[in-house]
């Protein structure tokens, strides 16, 4: 089956799949970094290399043999590959990552990498990239820049397949730098790809229901997370399933249904089977729950039954975040330094931006230093940090703060614009 787009032929038929020749002197031209200029030099004219990249001339042996000697590639080996096992052998690699079987994926790794070499075809190697930056992401790797960014400049050499499988790396990509807005577009994008070749990933949804929920697309949000549930249920994914029910949970705590967030994750600590990290999340999501409730008793109580448990930096840093929080509404300011003072020690080797604009907004409530120094770093650096990568509530009570301090400066227009704003999030 032959596809065409614009001035590009996008093949799928892996028969075919190899570029032409005008294809793969662009395609190495551009990686070497030479203008049409600097290839032709000697060997043809411009206007000849530009109707021979836009498949409108067949170069002759002789010019190509030449070109391909300037780009250090060996045209003979190029086209003689076994392109249609080895991409064969790329897709079953990336089903194996895409069914998270991962160690499995990691030899498999090591076998395509030794059955060629993958600086020859030049389709074969973005294919190669795509799918190991897969593994990347499923290995939770940080995403190579450099390797995104060769691949969108080859963008037009991908065909729909390669196309779909960029889209969700640059998903993931975006997921990974929270740019939640660009993780929305590009997975919608990703779903819409592969939807017109009949594939289908309910990671897809799952990564997506996440971005959702961080930009207040709850009811979104839980309508992803419900597929994802039924096809994790029906796949006897039963952890996959309970991670659905805390973020659809976490979600009913975020349109400030309290209720029904109680009674979810009531139901889910009672089973015994619970890992401990997923354990510790619906613990601090109730512990949220009965704070929003001003049950604070309750609150720190669920804190207090978790906090051996929380081994890591950042886990123990939210339930000390949370404590000083509990502590505040009951006016127990010593409490509060308290815990202000063991997160710092935290914070001080292990750096979280989050939190430590959270810790400060907290701190200067109880200090009341409304100062214009506070005022800039509210302006220039946290709300900023938060409109960018924090949760809404975290934005909300950033923007509160700066409304507040506005006020006590008299600067009541700016209060009152702010206000507004606020009022506007709340809706």
């Amino acid at each position: 089956m032959l596809l065409f787009c614009g001035k590009y032929l996008k093949i799928i038929n892996l028969d075919v799949i190899d570029m032409t020749d005008g294809e793969l002197i662009k395609f190495f031209r551009k990686k070497n970094k030479l203008t049409q200029d600097k290839l032709a030099q000697g060997i043809c004219s411009i206007p000849y290399l530009s109707k021979v990249e836009n498949n409108a001339l067949k170069p002759s042996a002789e010019i190509l043999s030449c070109l391909c000697k300037r780009l250090n590639i060996n045209y003979d080996d190029l086209k003689s590959m076994n392109s249609k096992i080895i991409i064969e052998k790329i897709l079953n690699w990336d089903d194996l990552i895409k069914n998270n079987a991962l160690m499995e994926a990691q030899e498999e790794k090591q076998n395509i990498c030794t059955d060629f070499d993958t600086s020859t075809s030049p389709y074969i190697q973005n294919l190669y990239q795509l799918v190991n930056l897969h593994l990347d992401v499923k290995l939770k790797k940080t995403i190579d820049r450099a390797i995104l960014d060769m691949l969108e400049d080859n963008y037009d050499f991908l065909d729909y397949k390669q196309q779909y499988f960029f889209t969700r790396i640059k998903a993931y990509f975006s997921f990974q730098q929270k740019k939640w807005n660009d993780t929305i577009d590009f997975f919608l994008e990703a779903i819409r790809l592969g939807a017109n070749m009949g594939e289908s990933d309910t990671e897809h949804y799952y990564v997506l229901s996440i971005a959702q929920s961080r930009v207040g697309l709850y009811v979104e949000s839980n309508q992803n997370i419900k597929l994802c549930e039924m096809t994790y249920l029906k796949n006897l994914n039963y952890k996959k399933v309970i991670k659905c029910k805390v973020i659809e949970s976490i979600n009913y705590y975020l349109m400030k249904n309290y209720e029904l967030a109680q009674i979810n994750f009531e139901n889910l600590l009672s089973n015994n089977k619970l890992d401990n990290s997923i354990k510790l999340i619906i613990m601090h999501n109730l512990a949220l729950t009965y704070y929003r409730k001003e049950q604070y008793t309750l609150s720190k109580q669920v804190i207090y039954q978790s906090i051996d448990q929380r081994t890591q930096a950042k886990s123990l840093i939210k339930a000390y975040y949370l404590l000083a929080l509990n502590y505040f509404k009951e006016n127990r300011i010593e409490d509060v330094k308290t815990y202000i003072k063991r997160a710092k020690k935290i914070m001080v080797k292990n750096k979280n931006l989050e939190y430590l604009y959270k810790f400060k907004i907290l701190e200067k409530k109880i200090t009341a230093k409304m100062n214009v120094e506070w005022e800039v770093e509210l302006k220039t650096e946290i709300i900023p940090f938060f409109e960018s990568y924090g949760d809404k509530d975290d934005l909300v009570v950033a923007l509160k703060e700066l409304a507040d301090l506005y006020y006590f400066r008299k600067k009541y227009k700016l209060s009152s614009d702010l206000y507004k704003k606020l009022f506007e999030i709340s809706l």
